[in-house]
């Protein structure tokens, strides 16, 4: 069997993204992917985040982010950006790496009651679940 593809998902506005990206990494690429995330923000963890993810039946409470200062790029197949911040901070990565590069909204920003927050972060959570399917649909085809 070949190399197993390695995935990092990198956000700049907080952990919340990450949480999601790499949470429904895990529970669709299971043993066929190794996934990590990192953060040059905010790494506390929202309450919302982990409500939205266990209202699909994701506990992503135990993930947390590297410092992305603190990762080497060239050790992964992939790299993920997942805020403009993100795309536009991320240091250079080496050629045969494959970089997307995913506008998700920061769900952390909204403000308004907590029926507004969940509506938020649920349309962020759906949004990311669909684009780590596709992910790995090309990912592990490849």
């Amino acid at each position: 069997m070949g190399k197993k593809a390695r995935i990092l998902f990198v956000c700049t506005d907080g952990l919340a993204r990450c949480q999601m990206a790499e949470g429904f990494t895990r529970y669709y690429g299971g043993a066929n992917v190794e996934v990590d995330s990192a953060v040059s923000g905010d790494q506390s963890a929202n309450p919302y985040c982990q409500w939205a993810m266990n209202e699909a039946g994701i506990d992503v409470t135990h993930l947390a982010a590297s410092p992305l200062d603190s990762l080497d790029f060239s050790s992964f197949s992939h790299v993920v950006t997942l805020s403009g911040k993100a795309e536009e901070n991320l240091a250079s990565v080496p050629s045969g790496v494959q970089v997307e590069h995913w506008r998700l909204p920061d769900p952390t920003k909204v403000r308004g009651n907590p029926q507004d927050l969940i509506k938020t972060f649920r349309a962020v959570r759906n949004a990311t679940e669909k684009k780590v399917k596709d992910l790995l649909t090309r990912v592990l085809r490849g």
